[in-house]
């Protein structure tokens, strides 16, 4: 089921996205297009059916577990079965440059 909604979500929100990136600035308004309109009238109908299998929990077998997360300008993880251990830090101007998927696999 998971890879269903992933191509749903990522054929179902092209035109969405592209109305995004083309305007002006977060204040402009926007009349959707004509495929963005699509899009939503797609979800309104179909949602309740693609969200309809439930989210899968897996149990970790880890002796440790790591969270940790990653900004532009910095990151931060901790380790909770050793007694809140964390570290903390900022990326270099060459680390802040790089995609946010190397910073929160860096991280």
């Amino acid at each position: 089921m998971e890879a269903a909604v992933d191509q749903a979500v990522n054929v179902h929100t092209r035109g969405l996205y592209q109305d995004i990136l083309s305007r002006f600035n977060w204040h402009s308004v926007k009349e959707l297009s004509s495929k963005s309109k699509e899009e939503l009238k797609f979800w309104r109908e179909n949602i309740s059916i693609l969200n309809s299998d439930h989210i899968r929990v897996h149990r970790s077998n880890s002796d440790l577990n790591v969270y940790s997360d990653a900004s532009d300008t910095g990151y931060g993880a901790f380790i909770k079965e050793k007694d809140n251990s964390e570290v903390l830090g900022l990326w270099t101007s060459e680390e802040s440059c790089q995609s946010s998927t190397w910073r929160e696999l860096e991280s």
